[in-house]
């Protein structure tokens, strides 16, 4: 009665979950272009590379700086990639992870599919045709050319959930990719399983990143942050992640149209 993603997609959580740095493996940071508002740069760089790039980067790095990567302990890692920009943005984790289930369930990339509304002039719709990872943000992936609005009770792993103008200044948008749901029969969803990339207050600078969270679902027909969320052991108040979507404009499961 579960729906779970693609052994292709669920492959690349745990690629973004395990980044190979030396002899040790951790999850990838977290890291947001928008802060720094850097253009044109290595997508490695700003986070939306693939964890096969940002290995390679490091390694690229460790070379350079005279680095033996093999020495490094997890906080001796966490603070070279932090130091680099090196992790990767909530829209371009989910990118990559959808573009592994709609290759496996569609047989076609997701770049072949998506559209870019939000390009307004034709020298900034080449730019996201050219540079389409780099591109594509949570506002394209919510658009209604690309997705469309998914019940709680019909809720299946491949759905995302967008969160748009969160936190108390609505600045804040957000995208995580359910990776799973458990139900006790159809229509019946009682745990949604999702995995994003993210940076609690409480984090500090470097125990950021790709980390996973559920929801309980006590009711299909109520809202979506009526249900628990529960992540790093966290509900209510403490979630940062629930408290920042109640303060959202809107909260929303969504399905790529090409997989509807």
């Amino acid at each position: 009665m579960n729906s779970t993603l693609s052994t292709a997609a669920i492959a690349v959580i745990a690629n973004f979950s395990s980044i190979l740095v030396g002899s040790i493996t951790i999850p990838c940071l977290y890291y947001n272009n928008n802060r720094t508002k850097l253009r044109a740069g290595l997508r490695v760089s700003i986070g939306k590379g693939s964890p096969k790039e940002i290995e390679e980067e490091l390694q690229i790095i460790a070379q350079k700086d005279k680095i033996h990567l093999h020495t490094m302990d997890e906080t001796m890692v966490r603070m070279l990639m932090q130091k680099h920009t090196i992790g990767i943005d909530c829209s371009a984790f989910v990118y990559y992870v959808l573009d592994a289930e709609v290759q496996s369930k569609k047989n076609i990339s997701l770049r072949s599919t998506l559209h870019f509304p939000y390009a307004t002039n034709p020298v900034r719709k080449l730019l996201a045709r050219l540079r389409i990872v780099e591109n594509t943000n949570v506002k394209t992936l919510a658009h209604e050319k690309n997705s469309t609005p998914i019940t709680l009770s019909d809720v299946a792993a491949g759905d995302m959930i967008t969160i748009l103008e969160g936190g108390l200044d609505h600045a804040w948008n957000h995208i995580m990719i359910i990776h799973k749901v458990t139900q006790e029969e159809p229509g019946a969803p009682i745990k949604i399983h999702y995995t994003h990339s993210y940076q609690w207050s409480t984090d500090g600078q470097y125990n950021h990143g790709v980390r996973t969270g559920n929801i309980i679902v006590t009711d299909v027909s109520a809202p979506l942050l009526d249900a628990v969320w529960t992540e790093q052991g966290k509900e209510g108040a403490e979630n940062e992640t629930y408290v920042r979507a109640g303060h959202a404009k809107q909260v929303a499961i969504r399905r790529l149209n090409i997989l509807v």
